[in-house]
C-alpha cells in the first residue's frame, strides 16, 4: 500500500476516535504530493459532502467551473447552510444555498445528481440543523430551504445554457455586486429559465438578454424574498415565507429579446419565458 495513502487513513481514523472530521488528511496528502490523487484509479461519480456557512457558501461559486470533463462525475451530497453562531433554519442561509445551487446547475455536465440534507427532523428530536422539513405529531411545515429546493427541481430544465455578466459566469464575482445567476432551456416545455440570485443588500436593476430571438413572449416569475434575515418559517406560522408568483413583458430588440427589472435586496427570482 502507497504510504502517503496509509498516513491518510490513519489520521482520519484518529480524527474519527476523537469525534472530529474535516479535510485535514486529504489535504496532508496534497502536501506531500501535489497529484496524490491522480495516481489513484478514480470511480465513475465521486461524492462530495458539504455543510458550510453562508460566506463559505457563496465563495465556493465557481467550485466546479475547472473540473476536468473527463474525469468522474459529481454526486454533491448532503449540502445546507447556516450563519455562524446560527446553526438553524432562517431565510437569509437559503438564499445561499440557492446562489450555491447556479454552480451545480451551471455545471450540470459534472454534477449528475446532488442533494440536500438533512430532510426530516421532529421539532422534539434532532440531531443536526438545518433541516427541509419539520414536523411534531400532527403538523409540519417546509422550511424556506425546502422553496429554494422546490424552485430548482420543478425548473431545472433539460439543457444548461451559457449565462454571463461582463464575459464572466454571474458567480458574486469582481464588479457583479453580489450576484448569482444560471439558465437552462426546456426543451419538452420550450421555455427558457433563468435564475438570479441577489445575495446583496440593495435591490438592483437587470437586463437579461436572450440572444437570437426574434419575438417577445410573457415572463412569468417567481420570486423568494423577505426582509428580516432571521426569520423561518415554523408550525404555528408555516406560510410566512414562500414563492410568490408574478409576471413581466419582454421586448424584442434587433434579434434579442431583453428582460428588464429591478430585482429586491436578498432574493432569488426565476424567470420563465417561451423560446
Amino acid at each position: 500500500m502507497d504510504i502517503r495513502l496509509k498516513l491518510v487513513q490513519i489520521t482520519h481514523a484518529l480524527l474519527q476516535k476523537a469525534g472530529r472530521g474535516g479535510s485535514f488528511p486529504g489535504e496532508l496528502a496534497l502536501k506531500m504530493d501535489p497529484d496524490f490523487i491522480q495516481k489513484f484509479k478514480m470511480p465513475k461519480i465521486f461524492v462530495l459532502v458539504t455543510g458550510t456557512n453562508g460566506k463559505t457558501t457563496t465563495s465556493n461559486g465557481l467550485r466546479y467551473e475547472t473540473y476536468d470533463r473527463r474525469g468522474p462525475k459529481v454526486f454533491a451530497g448532503e449540502y445546507a447552510c447556516h450563519g455562524k453562531g446560527k446553526k438553524w433554519n432562517h431565510y437569509e442561509t437559503s438564499l445561499y444555498e440557492a446562489a450555491f445551487m447556479t454552480d451545480l446547475e451551471r455545471n450540470a455536465d459534472i454534477v449528475h445528481m446532488a442533494t440536500y440534507a438533512p430532510l426530516f427532523a421532529h421539532i422534539e428530536g434532532w440531531q443536526w440543523r438545518p433541516d427541509m422539513i419539520w414536523y411534531d405529531n400532527t403538523r409540519m411545515f417546509k422550511t424556506t430551504s425546502y422553496y429554494v429546493q422546490q424552485m430548482y427541481a420543478t425548473h431545472k430544465g433539460t439543457h444548461a445554457l451559457r449565462l454571463t455578466m461582463n464575459g464572466k459566469p454571474v458567480a458574486g464575482q469582481d464588479g457583479q455586486d453580489g450576484l448569482f445567476a444560471s439558465a437552462v432551456a426546456d426543451k419538452a416545455k420550450h421555455t427558457i429559465i433563468v435564475k438570479v440570485i441577489n445575495t446583496s443588500n440593495q435591490s438592483q436593476p437587470v437586463s437579461i438578454r436572450l440572444q437570437d430571438r426574434k419575438s417577445a413572449n410573457d415572463v412569468h416569475t417567481l420570486t423568494l424574498c423577505h426582509t428580516e434575515m432571521d426569520e423561518e418559517n415554523t408550525l404555528d406560522n408555516p406560510d410566512l415565507i414562500r414563492p410568490v408568483a408574478g409576471k413581466l413583458d419582454a421586448k424584442a430588440v434587433k434579434g434579442s429579446v431583453i428582460i428588464d427589472d429591478i430585482i429586491p435586496a436578498k432574493s432569488f427570482r426565476l424567470y420563465e419565458t417561451a423560446e
